[in-house]
């Protein structure tokens, strides 16, 4: 396995870690954004998929804030 192969490899194993998305961290809990929405990461190698992003806004903040008291 040349270098790069196996550096691929390593990565699309990370990358697993990410399948299901990339939430919020609030209270020591992962959590999804109060809108439910999200946004796709692309990897600028190929422009393909990498994970959908949780797009927190200013109520998922105050959640985040609130907790961190």
């Amino acid at each position: 396995m040349s270098v790069l192969e196996d550096n691929i490899a390593k990565a699309k194993n990370y990358l697993q870690t990410f399948s299901s998305g990339v939430m919020n961290h609030i209270a020591g809990k992962q959590q999804p954004a109060v809108s439910a929405k999200t946004f796709e990461i692309m990897t600028p190698v190929d422009q393909s998929r990498l994970a959908d992003v949780a797009s927190s806004d200013a109520q998922d903040i105050d959640l985040a804030a609130k907790a961190a008291k």
